[in-house]
């Protein structure tokens, strides 16, 4: 990834952490949001494509509501059809948006891409690290944000996104989500999570 980033010339960096353990996608994205520089983040998927003009409808969505969180509902991609068309997808965006295999999630599904600025990333504190492997990641990271006080905002109509669906351990999955829902169910004093002070930090040997 990091060589590719190179040879794109996209204004990119990679930020990389060699740590043992599960996989862990909330500090994945927390050293994200801690190495950001802007004063907004988006955090997102590497199997979601956004429509064209996401990010003209995003900026002016914050011109209007600076301190929301925005999110936006999905449109899943059958698998066959993500094979078929490979990186051709891009372009079919809104041809396979219409097929009658695709299905559009409802706004239950919070997962897949949520912006907001850094300063309300950091006062709760980021994504909760105690969530391992798949499951309710998202959902937290929403009702955290609105128990701080922060309003949601849904961008859709105004643009969307494409999840491509993909091979997945389903019961593995499972498994997964049912232990971070114990996580999730644990009583907390207040929508701060990852309390130590080096959350979103790169632990160890990383660039």
């Amino acid at each position: 990834l990091q060589k590719w980033l190179k040879e794109s010339g996209f204004r990119c960096r990679y930020a990389y952490t060699n740590e043992k353990g599960p996989f862990n996608e909330a500090r994945a994205k927390n050293i994200g949001i801690r190495q950001a520089s802007g004063d907004y983040v988006i955090s997102t998927n590497a199997d979601i494509i956004f429509e064209e003009n996401f990010l003209l409808a995003l900026d002016a969505a914050f011109d209007v509501f600076p301190g929301a969180l925005m999110l936006c509902r999905r449109y899943d991609f059958e698998k066959d059809l993500v094979d078929y068309y490979g990186e051709r997808g891009v372009e079919k965006l809104e041809e396979l948006r219409t097929r009658n295999s695709t299905v559009l999630r409802s706004q239950s599904w919070v997962g897949d891409c949520q912006a907001s600025s850094k300063k309300n990333f950091e006062e709760i504190r980021g994504f909760y690290e105690a969530v391992l492997g798949w499951g309710r990641l998202d959902n937290d990271l929403r009702n955290r944000m609105e128990d701080a006080g922060k309003k949601v905002f849904w961008l859709n109509p105004f643009t969307f996104i494409a999840h491509q669906n993909h091979e997945q351990d389903l019961e593995k999955t499972k498994r997964e989500e049912e232990r971070n829902q114990r996580v999730m169910d644990k009583k907390y004093a207040d929508f701060r999570r990852n309390l130590d002070a080096d959350w979103g930090q790169i632990r160890g040997k990383g660039t």
